[in-house]
């Protein structure tokens, strides 16, 4: 008899138990600084305009709130040292960043800290 191969390609992809987010990587930069030189004046954060779907939370020190957004999108809605809860602007020194991303319909999280300086 005669034996023919067939070779038949598969891809694999991310398994299922560990939900990956697709497209860009999300990035937050470490450092703002809002003195009008057009410098590192806002919260930049790498890709967030891939995810429309996100929730920005900052907090100081003492873990109080101070800048909450959704739909962060480095353009209209951005962190530039002003509290978005009293319009205070923030002290310089570092702060702590929650941010979810949602993408279909699973959401990564991710923490870190920023630091302010004028």
């Amino acid at each position: 008899g005669s034996l023919n191969t067939v070779y038949q390609p598969i891809s694999v992809s991310n398994p299922t138990d560990h939900p990956q987010m697709m497209g860009a990587e999300i990035a937050v930069h470490q450092g703002l600084s809002p003195n009008g030189d057009g410098i590192n004046d806002f919260l930049l954060i790498d890709g967030i305009t891939q995810y429309p779907d996100n929730k920005l939370q900052i907090m100081n020190r003492s873990g109080q709130l101070v800048y909450e957004a959704k739909g962060y999108d480095n353009s209209t809605k951005v962190f530039d040292g002003h509290s978005n809860k009293n319009g205070a602007l923030q002290l310089p020194g570092t702060y702590f960043y929650s941010l979810d991303v949602t993408a279909n319909g699973v959401t990564q999280h991710k923490t870190g800290f920023i630091v302010l300086k004028y």
